[in-house]
């Protein structure tokens, strides 16, 4: 800081003197003013200014004007990095021998974390360290935490769920059999199931610009309403459906702008096919696909809801529909148990937003918390559901006589030809040996497919549930929950009810009675 005002040269011009101590060379002091300008001044004001001897300064100059340099603080500081950087590095090396979990449904996901099994911790990891080092690179745990800590992104997992049946029943015939011959037979069908599983992935993560990729799942019921009481945990609820679609590679970043989700209530409509295509269809109608000629549609192989003859007959439709330019349609599905898509990380992230929250009791609750992460569309209410079923069976072939599995197909390519639309199943992600035919009926075509609108849409909720939420409601809110602002969508979904569940109770309470007169009977004809 003090060379940045300080300015040292050499002595230019040199008078004859009697003494023999001369100065080689010359200093002048600077001290900056409020617009940053260099005022020059004498030296012992400049010492003035930084409290410091005139000694100090004269050392500082002295040696910079010989050296060049700066002096070198001695006093305390680093003395033992150098000496444990082998150890360190050789902790590093160890820690990354370790596997990290494959990442499935990734909830509450961070980038750049990555997570090792849940038997694992700190501890066990520098025991493991110290069994196998040199006794020259042993160290202490808590040199080996520092490591750990700081060198690493490394989180410790939750025991694995919702994991592949196929892998575990692989692994654990790998664990009991003997025979060295079925052993390799095992491995190799592990490898194999393996890879297919990555086969798939690379599907996503095309980027080729003439291809659009959409992907889309359901996410799991949310309950209606959503308490702390105890007994939610024993009462049937309602549900609040919601249904994601992404439009883009499982590389790019998640945004309103390409994240769809459509929403709708239980007593609206039900959650199958009809509404599934409805969502899909009313998606691919409002994307800007300039410049693609080709469109993949991901998602995984629940037959109900995706992997049917809806999702293909409504695909088929949009196909003749569209743009010219738009030659291929294809519907990819995975490997089961290696299902983790785009939407499985919307859900995610809207499920640790869930969480914490302790009571959501509206419907619009859980709309604002999917609408930071999602651009929502509200089914039934804002869109019609489209009777898919109905215009399918009527102009369709039933899938027993496609000219493929349905079932055992992986991809399903749909393409446009100048007289109908064709199209072919495939059973690998790598291989096109199938051909293209038309699933249409005779004297049918894909102009004659126009889904009506679906009447009767909305949804008759069983008798039963709509009695236990009744209940639920009262145990936690009182009898009148009914004059509860906030709960009158429950006042609307249950007034309908309301005279069969008095019934339901009347008779109930009917029995009770009864059954208590007829024990006082028996137990006063005992005395």
């Amino acid at each position: 800081m003090i060379l940045q005002y300080v300015d040292t040269e050499a002595v230019k011009r040199r008078r004859p003197r009697t003494s023999t101590k001369c100065r080689n060379y010359t200093t002048k002091y600077y001290i900056p003013d409020r617009k940053g300008r260099k005022v020059p001044v004498c030296g012992k004001t400049f010492a003035g200014i930084l409290r410091l001897k005139a000694s100090r300064i004269q050392g500082i100059t002295r040696r910079y004007f010989h050296s060049g340099s700066v002096a070198k603080e001695n006093r305390g500081g680093d003395r033992k990095r150098f000496i444990f950087a082998s150890r360190k590095e050789a902790v590093q090396n160890f820690i990354r021998k370790f596997q990290p979990l494959e990442s499935h449904y990734s909830r509450g996901f961070i980038k750049h974390r990555v997570y090792l099994p849940s038997d694992l911790n700190i501890k066990k990891m520098h025991r493991m360290y110290n069994d196998e080092a040199l006794p020259d690179f042993e160290v202490k745990i808590g040199f080996f935490r520092k490591v750990f800590t700081t060198s690493f992104n490394i989180g410790f997992g939750s025991p694995r769920t919702d994991v592949c049946s196929t892998c575990l029943e692989l692994v654990e015939r790998l664990k009991i059999t003997a025979n060295e011959n079925e052993k390799q037979n095992f491995r190799t069908q592990y490898r194999i199931h393996k890879l297919r599983a990555k086969a798939f992935f690379t599907f996503l993560r095309d980027n080729n610009p003439e291809v659009q990729i959409i992907s889309f799942d359901c996410q799991k019921n949310l309950p209606l309403p959503k308490i702390p009481d105890q007994s939610a945990y024993y009462s049937r609820q309602l549900y609040l459906y919601n249904f994601v679609v992404v439009v883009g590679t499982s590389h790019d970043p998640l945004t309103p702008e390409n994240v769809h989700a459509y929403v709708w209530t239980e007593d609206q409509s039900s959650k199958g096919s009809n509404e599934i295509c409805t969502a899909v269809y009313h998606c691919l109608n409002t994307l800007n696909l300039e410049g693609k000629k080709v469109v993949r549609m991901v998602a995984d192989g629940c037959g109900g809801q995706n992997k049917n003859s809806m999702i293909v007959a409504m695909a088929m439709k949009w196909l003749q529909q569209s743009d010219p330019s738009i030659s291929e349609v294809q519907l990819i599905f995975p490997v089961t148990g290696h299902s983790f898509i785009p939407p499985d990380r919307v859900f995610a992230l809207t499920e640790k937003k869930i969480r914490e929250k302790e009571c959501i009791v509206r419907p619009d609750e859980y709309c604002e918390i999917i609408s930071k992460h999602a651009t929502v569309h509200y089914l039934v209410k804002d869109i019609q559901v489209l009777d898919w079923k109905s215009a399918t069976k009527e102009n369709l072939k039933g899938t027993q006589n496609w000219h493929f599995q349905l079932s055992k197909c992986k991809r399903i390519i749909i393409k446009r030809s100048p007289r109908s639309i064709t199209i072919r199943g495939e059973i690998s992600y790598r291989n096109d040996i199938s051909t293209e035919k038309t699933v249409m009926k005779k004297n049918k075509s894909i102009l004659y497919l126009e889904p009506e609108t679906a009447s009767n849409n909305r949804v008759q909720v069983k008798r039963e549930k709509l009695i236990d939420v009744d209940l639920l409601l009262k145990k936690h809110y009182g009898e009148s929950w009914r004059d509860i602002k906030s709960l009158e969508y429950y006042k609307q979904v249950l007034s309908e009810e309301d005279e069969i569940i008095a019934e339901v109770q009347e008779d109930e309470s009917d029995i009770i009675n009864n059954t208590e007169e007829y024990m006082m009977d028996e137990v006063l004809d005992f005395v």
